[in-house]
Order: structure tokens, then sequence, then C-alpha cells
């Protein structure tokens, strides 16, 4: 997937956030719009953090994210909006 350096994604960046928000809404039996929603604020997300490691370097190397498989996420991120 390819950003520019302002965090656009280009044409084919947005058809696999698209086809990944497809399948995370049928796995997660969730509304696609939502999906849409989240995936595109992790990547958003994603982008910063990986300019900000750019720009100041790496602080740790102990620290590791675990992925989300159960869709834990999801009902936190749908929490946070509706609350």
């Amino acid at each position: 997937m390819v950003y520019s350096v302002d965090g656009m994604p280009c044409k084919e960046a947005r058809a696999a956030e698209r086809r990944i928000a497809s399948l995370l809404a049928a796995k997660w039996d969730r509304r696609y719009s939502e999906m849409c929603c989240f995936v595109r604020r992790r990547i958003a997300l994603s982008i910063a953090r990986s300019t900000t490691l750019l720009l100041r370097g790496d602080r740790s190397t102990a620290w590791k994210r675990r992925a989300l498989e159960d869709g834990a996420g999801a009902s936190a991120f749908t929490l946070i909006r509706e609350g």
C-alpha cells in the first residue's frame, strides 16, 4: 500500500482499505460502514506512528503490538463513538 508524504492513499490503497473493511465486517459481524471508519482510523494512526518513528527514532524495541483477532477493538471503537 502506497501513501503520499501527507498520508494520502493511492487508488490501490483505497481499494485495499475497502477490501479489508469488507472482510472484517463479515468476520466480526459488523456493519461495513463501521469497519471502513475503523480501518481508515487504524491506518491513519499507523502512518502517524511510523512518521514519528522516522523523525524521532525508536525508543524501545521491547514494545510489541498485539493483533486483534476477535473483534474486541471494534466493540470498543463502537462504544467510544456512541458515548
